[in-house]
């Protein structure tokens, strides 16, 4: 628990040194997606004419027949591993485990800070259905302090993720969903999402995801990095979010609770 604490307080410290050096806020973030799209018009099809597809490289053959032994092998087992009734819940496998449940589901709300003037708050609900499945939404409202009021942003995104490495320690998904954000006007657009549990010893956890959707054909992202504690159906977090457009960006430390039922 010594380690476990030490290393909380690492990260806290690192986020707080990368938050102090960021000057992007609400405005900035929405005129970045307003502002005039750049089109490259450069051919590079001469490149793409010398790269031939057929072509097998074995370093690429050696790099994915380590990932598969490290982290497939032969315990694979898509058709019988199960998700648990919460995490940690025969003390040694993470979300999944050879017996279970198809079904579960998990409700966290996060306090966002950024700064003394920009902070907000997050809620996220996540349904998984089919062991392999799940359907998670997120909410954030964040709200800035400035000379002559508040101002106020909110962003949510909708995603439906495929856990396509699914172990008792490790799992890792990807997906595909839309993002929104409303300011002084709205923007809605298609997303992509990924990440990756894992799951090293009970009670911690470590949770990182990143997706990119574009509004208004710009890109916007966001990428997390979480610390779990889980007691029972409880989990504690603590973690790191960057939402970004272009030149705007906004760092925050987060900490929250969920609960799975």
């Amino acid at each position: 628990m010594k380690k476990l604490f030490m290393l909380l307080i690492i990260l806290a410290v690192f986020i707080q040194f990368v938050i102090a050096g960021e000057d992007g806020k609400l405005k900035d973030f929405e005129d970045e997606l307003n502002k005039p799209i750049e089109h490259n018009n450069n051919n590079q099809n001469e490149e793409d004419d010398n790269y031939d597809e057929d072509e097998d490289d074995p370093f690429d053959n050696l790099f994915w027949s380590i990932v598969y032994e490290t982290f497939i092998g032969s315990n694979c087992s898509y058709n019988s591993i199960r998700i648990q009734p919460y995490i940690y819940y025969n003390d040694f496998s993470g979300r999944y485990a050879d017996d279970g449940n198809s079904f579960d589901a998990e409700i966290d709300i996060k306090y966002i800070y950024n700064s003394n003037d920009l902070d907000g708050i997050s809620l996220s609900g996540s349904i998984f259905f089919l062991r392999m499945m799940n359907l998670k939404f997120n909410y954030q409202k964040l709200s800035e302090e400035l000379d002559n009021g508040n101002d106020e942003m909110e962003y949510y995104e909708l995603f439906l993720d495929y856990y396509r490495a699914r172990f008792h320690n490790f799992n890792w998904f990807w997906g595909i969903g839309v993002k929104g954000l409303q300011r002084n006007n709205s923007y809605l657009g298609m997303g992509l999402n990924t990440g990756f549990e894992i799951y090293p010893v009970k009670p911690v956890s470590l949770e990182i995801a990143a997706n990119i959707g574009w509004l208004n054909e710009h890109p916007v992202s966001k990428i997390i990095t979480d610390i779990n504690i889980h007691y029972w159906r409880i989990k504690f977090a603590i973690g790191y979010q960057r939402l970004m457009t272009g030149n705007a960006k906004i760092n925050s430390i987060n900490i929250g609770i969920g609960i799975n039922y």
